[in-house]
């Protein structure tokens, strides 16, 4: 577990960094936020498909497993 805390961690500043990249704040004021705001959650989703292939091949399975189901991304509306 304390091996995954430290990725988490700098998983995390490797994601603020890369979002501050792509949003820099010199860009237009109104739409900095929504770029910074796309990037994190991008980037939150793309981790947790990561997670997920972790979570199920760790278990003598491959590809998709019941367990990493309930991590889906929720439809669009």
């Amino acid at each position: 577990m304390r091996q995954f805390q430290a990725a988490q961690k700098k998983w995390q500043a490797y994601r603020a960094a890369q979002c501050e990249f792509e949003a820099p704040r010199d860009e237009i004021a109104t739409i900095m936020p929504t770029i910074w705001a796309n990037c994190m959650a991008t980037a939150a989703w793309n981790r947790i498909d990561e997670l997920k292939f972790n979570l199920c091949e760790g278990r003598g399975m491959t590809g998709e497993c019941e367990a990493s189901r309930r991590y889906d991304r929720p439809a669009p509306h």
